[in-house]
């Protein structure tokens, strides 16, 4: 991990940790690490803030991670038929490597 996004991180933490909205500002520190190209690491942060348990917070949280989902992901996940392909050939791999 980049030491001037973990730099960045300690400072904004810092300066927010006595608010009393902190879960609620650490999912904003989360939105500006995701928009700096670190999107693993405002996942990260978003759940620590959301285990907090302010609903304020758990809603920014899902509202930062749902914009990180690709469009295509949720649509794909439903689809039925991809679906049954997959366990299909799961299913038949799983059969070839057993024998």
């Amino acid at each position: 991990m980049s030491d001037d996004i973990e730099r960045m991180i300690a400072a904004f933490e810092a300066a927010i940790r006595q608010k009393p909205n902190y879960s609620y500002l650490l999912v904003g520190l989360a939105e500006i690490v995701a928009a700096k190209k670190h999107e693993l690491r405002a996942v990260q942060i978003a759940h620590r803030a959301m285990a907090m348990g302010d609903p304020a917070a758990i809603a920014r949280g899902r509202a930062l991670l749902a914009s990180m989902i690709p469009g295509y992901h949720v649509p794909m996940m439903n689809d039925e038929r991809r679906k049954a392909l997959s366990h299909a050939a799961l299913r038949l791999s799983s059969f070839i490597i057993g024998t």
